[in-house]
């Protein structure tokens, strides 16, 4: 996006002092642009020539792989856009913030990109895009954030639109391996209201015993190792958003099953140490690097734990599987945290 802007003429703002070369957190203001949900919000230019791929958090899927897609593949590098010949057309100023649904995508990349927008103190009165099918937890987020309902312009997934004047702030992550510092501090100062005033002192294990996978397979075991050392088991999906804030902002240290859940560390206040029960197959496959730069940005200490699957069952993914914690590896990852 950055590029663009420079070799387009587009008007571009940077948050001074924050970020490195190369990840400046920045917000474009982009004219006559088309937004497809299914393309993961990403800008559309040039009557559909040129799209800002860059600020995919995941790679961009073809009709091929992806019914919804509405990329045609024309050849092995290339892919054609499938737009309707009519389609919405929004005149007044609106801020691109997006959304899927999922809990940790919302909160850190979509939602988490209002860091940004408020931080440069523009678009304060523009409608805030985000997807139409609003999940229990982002209108929850919604509301505590103090944003009223009639502010959020809703998308639908199958209807691209295009937008006169569009503010574009950039992704609040990079690929899994950065993440935008002012997110975790933004989140604190917005929902202060619902932090602990209690020291942060408690132990706790997140337990995913009521999920429906991704569950820690001896999770007694676990528990028994953890409980001398002043753990106790909470489980996040039975609390409400303000008392998951509430809870974890009391937290010293946490133990944690790498998921969705994961990205409440936000609400972990700065120092908190960490260990995590990650997948081993995750971690092979680079999921390591994206919890050590998220609990960096976060300002926390962490040690993770490869974890075997328990066992698969019929076409399940070893990612999805129920693991198998490694009881010496626990305490050797709390040792090295002080714990």
């Amino acid at each position: 996006m950055v590029q663009w802007c420079e070799r387009g003429g587009a008007p571009l703002q940077s948050v001074p002092d924050v970020g490195a070369p190369g990840r400046r957190a920045v917000l474009a203001e982009l004219r006559d642009v088309l937004l497809h949900p299914g393309l993961q919000w990403v800008p559309v230019l040039d009557n559909g020539a040129t799209i800002l791929s860059r600020l995919a958090s995941r790679p961009l899927s073809s009709r091929a792989n992806d019914p919804a897609s509405p990329l045609l593949m024309a050849s092995a590098e290339t892919a054609v856009l499938r737009l309707p010949r009519e389609m919405p057309v929004v005149d007044d100023p609106a801020v691109l913030i997006g959304g899927d649904g999922a809990y940790d995508h919302d909160l850190v990349e979509y939602i988490g990109s209002l860091a940004i927008v408020e931080r440069l103190g523009v678009g304060q009165d523009a409608k805030l895009i985000v997807n139409d099918s609003l999940a229990p937890h982002q209108i929850e987020l919604f509301e505590l954030l103090g944003i009223a309902p009639e502010r959020l312009l809703r998308i639908p997934a199958d209807r691209p639109t295009r937008f006169r004047h569009l503010l574009v702030p950039s992704r609040a992550s990079a690929n899994g391996r950065w993440f935008e510092g002012l997110v975790p501090g933004w989140y604190r100062e917005r929902l202060a209201a619902y932090l602990s005033t209690a020291p942060a002192s408690r132990r706790l294990y997140l337990s995913r015993a009521s999920a429906a996978s991704r569950r820690v397979d001896n999770e007694s075991a676990v528990v028994a190792a953890l409980t001398p050392l002043g753990f106790e088991a909470v489980d996040l999906d039975a609390l409400t958003l303000p008392q998951r804030i509430a809870v974890l902002s009391q937290a010293s240290h946490l133990v944690a099953l790498a998921s969705a859940e994961l990205s409440s560390m936000l609400f972990l206040l700065p120092g908190t140490r960490i260990v995590v029960l990650d997948n081993q197959h995750a971690a092979v496959n680079g999921n390591e690097p994206q919890i050590e730069a998220f609990a960096e940005a976060c300002g926390h200490a962490v040690a993770t734990v490869p974890c075997r699957a328990a066992r698969l069952t019929g076409n399940q993914h070893a990612i999805d599987a129920d693991l198998a914690v490694d009881i010496d590896a626990l305490t050797g990852a709390l040792s090295r945290l002080e714990i």
